[in-house]
């Protein structure tokens, strides 16, 4: 599958770290040993357009990279602390997956508290393994709340293009075990 995408011209753009349990069966036929991880790839099917984004200055590199595989022009801009309240937030669990993604549709002063709401529920109550977090690239107060939920134990992965109604979204996930860098076979 990979080489596929590769062939086929797709653009890396994440790295969706611990996406299946472990008990996911692929190729090989069989278990593996933690939580499987799968590169994210993007394809065009409409007209590139410029893309103004926020984003933590230390991560400008990395998206900056993403964004010129995809032949997609890009502005860094600075961002701000959200004024108002009115953060909006949606969750969607995958029990099987062990999983569950949170979509921060509106950023606002609450979203950080939000969104460490829904961390602390879905792992300690729903005892889920893994949470995927797509923040708004596009609104003014992503690279604040991308701060936040950093020192939140979140991790950055890459960008989800047009991931959302209001386009791209920059991905974060929060891993309840941390996973091997290399594995071994028994």
């Amino acid at each position: 599958m990979q080489q596929s995408n590769v062939t086929n011209h797709g653009c890396v753009t994440a790295a969706n770290l611990g996406i299946a349990p472990g008990k996911e069966h692929f190729d090989t036929g069989e278990e593996q040993p933690q939580r499987v991880t799968c590169l994210l790839y993007f394809y065009w099917l409409q007209e590139r357009q410029h893309r103004e984004v926020y984003v933590p200055a230390r991560h400008r590199p990395l998206v900056g990279e993403i964004y010129e595989g995809l032949d997609c022009e890009v502005e860094f801009r600075e961002g701000s602390e959200p004024a108002d309240f009115g953060g909006m937030l949606s969750v969607s669990i995958n029990a099987i997956a062990g999983r569950a993604n949170l979509t921060v549709t509106a950023i606002g002063k609450d979203t950080v508290h939000r969104i460490r709401h829904a961390r602390r529920n879905l792992v300690e109550q729903s005892h889920l393994e893994v949470l995927f977090l797509d923040l708004p690239i596009a609104d003014p107060g992503c690279a604040f709340v991308a701060e936040a939920i950093e020192h939140e134990g979140f991790g950055f992965l890459g960008i989800g293009p047009q991931f959302s109604v209001s386009g791209d979204v920059l991905r974060f996930a929060y891993l309840v075990e941390p996973l091997a860098v290399s594995r071994s076979r028994p």
